[in-house]
């Protein structure tokens, strides 16, 4: 009857309604700021690219040592650039960013805060990074040292890192409007993902060098543009918090001596993803909502 009828019609609705959140979901319509607090030995984020653990970020709970022997790095940003627009306020020069390259310019590069010592900043063969096995799939493993003073604020908010597969040892010149370097667009993206991320770690568990604060794995299939890989990081822009300025010292990336990962038992489970929960809660809403129209029918 007419019951039956508009049930049909509510019915078609809502299921219109659920395809078109979870499409504009995979679009990136709902954009946020989400602030991942990784404090705490342990602490760990996974990044689902369509139900796919495209990459994991975690706080180790175990020391590696310390000595440069022991985190070869290839990318060590220190104080902002002069020419950084981040420099005034209200940052007031307490955010650093840059890019590993074989050309380091900090003059003609304005996002660009790298120690031009090659020891430390360079290009990185994506033969030379050492990968983990989740499941049957290989990540490609780097890990940050991150340093900030003792006795002060131990915090670094991490507010974006980008890597790129690509050709040129001297790759240079980032568009931070495009999110380019070179021309070349990320492989891998924190930001990727429709949101706007940022971690917050912790300096005081493991204070000196050498010492990684936190382990990125990323999908290594990815990573098809050429022999090398670039890492961009920006940190230091604080948190709705008002924490996670970068105050002195230097941030460091590296990979695990002799080629050998950092990571010995692999991350725990992946969750389920944010957009299949919330098409599953509004799958249960639709059918419950169907149940009682058919027993008002």
């Amino acid at each position: 009857g007419r019951l039956s009828s508009m049930s049909n019609k509510i019915t078609k609705s809502l299921v219109y309604f659920v395809s078109l959140i979870t499409l504009l979901l995979g679009q990136s319509a709902f954009a946020a700021y989400i602030h991942h607090d990784m404090t705490a030995l342990g602490d760990q984020v996974n990044f689902n690219s369509g139900g796919d653990l495209s990459a994991v970020a975690y706080v180790p709970t175990t020391s590696e040592g310390s000595g440069s022997g022991v985190f070869p790095s290839f990318l060590k940003l220190g104080s902002i650039n002069k020419n950084s627009p981040y420099k005034g306020a209200p940052y007031n020069g307490g955010v650093t960013e840059g890019y590993n390259s074989n050309n380091i310019d900090r003059n003609g590069d304005m996002y660009q805060d790298a120690n031009n010592s090659a020891t430390h900043t360079h290009a990185l063969l994506l033969a030379d990074i050492p990968t983990v096995k989740i499941g049957n799939r290989d990540y490609i493993e780097v890990l940050l040292d991150v340093n900030e003073p003792n006795g002060g604020d131990p915090f670094l908010a991490i507010n974006d890192i980008r890597l790129y597969s690509h050709e040129d040892p001297t790759l240079s010149g980032y568009d931070d409007a495009a999110k380019t370097l070179g021309g070349v667009t990320a492989a891998w993206d924190m930001d990727g993902y429709g949101d706007d991320h940022d971690l917050l770690l912790d300096y005081s568990h493991y204070s000196g060098s050498g010492n990684p604060d936190m382990v990125l794995l990323i999908d290594s299939s990815l990573f098809t543009g050429g022999d090398y890989v670039s890492l961009f990081m920006r940190a230091g822009i604080e948190n709705i918090n008002n924490q996670g300025d970068h105050e002195s010292g230097f941030e460091e990336w590296g990979i695990g001596a002799d080629g050998v990962p950092f990571t010995i038992t692999p991350p725990k489970a992946v969750p389920v993803p944010a957009s299949a929960l919330l098409f599953g809660s509004a799958l249960l809403g639709f059918m419950g909502l169907r149940r009682r129209l058919s027993r008002t029918a």
